[in-house]
Formats: structure tokens, sequence, C-alpha cells
């Protein structure tokens, strides 16, 4: 029995026996073309892609649902689109969309089209940022009650050494860690949801003969920096960015390939660096409390995912992200 192992991209590359001995190794150009110059002996290791179905061994192409694929790097026909559009699946603000003929807009390592209708790779980041704010949305309902115990405990224990009163401290409840702005995303809904509850609560009933008022929503609040959230930035990966009301959201580092969100006096606010830098060339963002100005030199202090300061350019002002 032969197993295959997949790549990142979800091409098969290795497989392995029931004991797990390699026994076959394959390798692809970008594109799905197979390097002939590095295989070892083929014992049922299956031709497979970036997830691409029915391999055609005869003419060297995938039979996808909607059309055929050659590893040259091309659809063998047009997209299309079961309503009749213009340009089907074309974005007009990013040219690569508009040749039909095209595979994931010429950029085959990060994603895949298994169907034949291009942007796979965008669905699935979409349901990632979705999972991920699900994800939030649980962890704030558990965090809830130890939360509000947290608070009580903290403020228990800073007058507790004025009382004189031995072993008085409280300790504190332990909580979920919101690792990403989706989780974060999810986990404020959850606490908006439940302040907003508690408030009708407290209200109690209004009088039959009232009419009912109706109340305008409040901003929403970025917690690790009490900044009001102007609005969400989010790239095809699902990475998202929190850019604060009055602020922007403008292109940074060499060539443009980092995307930086900035405070109203333009000091950063949050950073994605999809190439890494210097300390550490690996895919990560930043958050940073409010500096004094544009620029490294009026960047404000280093902060991690639940607002934390911390030491700029160490793990913990690492944000992690997908890449």
């Amino acid at each position: 029995m032969i197993f295959d192992h997949p790549d990142e991209i979800g091409s098969a590359t290795t497989a392995t026996d029931c004991t797990g001995n390699t026994v076959n190794e394959k390798l692809y150009y970008p594109f799905g073309e197979f390097w002939t110059g590095y295989a070892l002996p083929n014992l049922g290791m299956h031709q497979e892609f970036a997830q691409l179905p029915d391999y055609d061994p005869e003419t060297d192409q995938y039979n996808t649902l909607a059309r055929h694929y050659s590893p040259s790097g091309r659809w063998m026909s047009p997209d299309w689109s079961a309503e009749p559009e213009p340009v089907p699946y074309a974005k007009f603000d990013d040219p690569q969309t508009l040749n039909l003929y095209a595979y994931l807009r010429n950029n085959p390592l990060n994603g895949t089209d298994p169907d034949g209708h291009c942007c796979w790779d965008e669905i699935k980041a979409s349901a990632r940022f979705l999972g991920q704010e699900l994800v939030g949305a649980g962890k704030g309902l558990a965090n809830a009650l130890p939360a509000t115990y947290n608070t009580f405990a903290a403020i228990h224990n800073e007058t507790a050494p004025s009382s004189g009163a031995p072993n008085s401290r409280l300790e504190m409840l332990p909580t979920f860690r919101i690792t990403n702005l989706g989780q974060a995303v999810g986990a404020d809904v959850i606490t908006l949801g439940i302040m907003a509850l508690g408030a009708v609560e407290e209200g109690g009933e209004t009088p039959a003969t009232d009419p009912p008022q109706g109340r305008a929503p409040g901003p929403t609040i970025d917690p690790n920096t009490g900044q009001e959230v102007g609005r969400f930035v989010v790239d095809p990966k699902g990475n998202a960015m929190i850019e604060p009301e009055g602020g922007s959201t403008i292109s940074a580092g060499q060539g443009g390939a980092d995307t930086d969100t900035t405070y109203p006096n333009g000091s950063n606010y949050q950073r994605l660096k999809p190439n890494g830098h210097g300390g550490d060339p690996t895919a990560h963002g930043h958050g940073h409390l409010q500096g004094t100005g544009p620029g490294k030199a009026g960047q404000g202090p280093s902060i991690s995912p639940n607002g934390t300061v911390v030491k700029p350019n160490t793990q913990a002002a690492h944000w992690p992200m997908n890449y």
C-alpha cells in the first residue's frame, strides 16, 4: 500500500509505504510540468499537481470540472460562467484576471484552482478568516466570566495591601489567548453583544405606554489600543488589519511589498510584512501603540497580538499571518 503526501498547494510530491519509508518523490515546475530529472522509480505514485483532478498522461493535461489545463501554464479554453458576463470571473482592477487562459493570475505558487474557475485561493482565505472569527467568538464567550472575575480580582488586589489583611490576594483565572485579528473580531462581537444585553437588562422593562426608542450603534473599539476602528483591511490570504478612525492604509517597505495602517498622526498602527525583514525573514505582522509621527523614528511601542507591550523585534512582537 502506497500513501501520497502533498506539499503546501496540494501537489503529490512524496510517497511512503505502510512502514513510513519513502518509496517515491516527484518535483514539479511552478505551473505543474513534471521535472523528469528528479524522481525515484514510480511505485504507484499518482501524478497530481495543486489538487487538480484527473491527469491524462496521453494528453499531458488535467481535466477539471470546467475545462482542461496544460502544465505548460495555460488553460486549453477560456474561462466561462453559467450566467453571461463580459469577462467571466474578472476583476477590472486586477489586469491578470482579464486573461481568461491564465492559471491563477500567473501566480501558481500561492494558491490552487481545482475546478477551473479561478480564485479558489481567495475563497479559502475568506473561509479561513471566517473560521478564525468563529474561533474567536467561542473564546470570547468562554472568557466572559473569567475576564469579569479577573477585573474584580485586580481591583481587589490593588486595595488588599492597604487593608492589612494577610493572604487576601485573589488568584487570576486563566483565559483563552486571542492569537490573530480574525479571532479578535469574533471575540469583540461577543463582548459587545454581552455588554448590550447587560445594558438592556439593567435598564429594565419599558412601560407599554412609551413608544419604542431607537438606539444608534456605538463605535467598535480596538481593545489593544483603545482606538476607534475605522475599517478592516483584508488581503487575499485572509490577513486582516485594523485601520483606526482618521488613519490611513499605505504601501511600505522595499518595492511597496509591505502594508501599513497608521494612526491619525501618521505613526504606525499595524504592519503586514509578507517578506519579513532583516531580523526575521519569515512572513509576520507588527502592532504598535501610538507614537509621535510617521516612520520608524516616530513609531510607538511594540505590542503583542493581545495588546501587551513587548520588546521590538522579538518573537512576542511578531504577529502570525497567513502566507
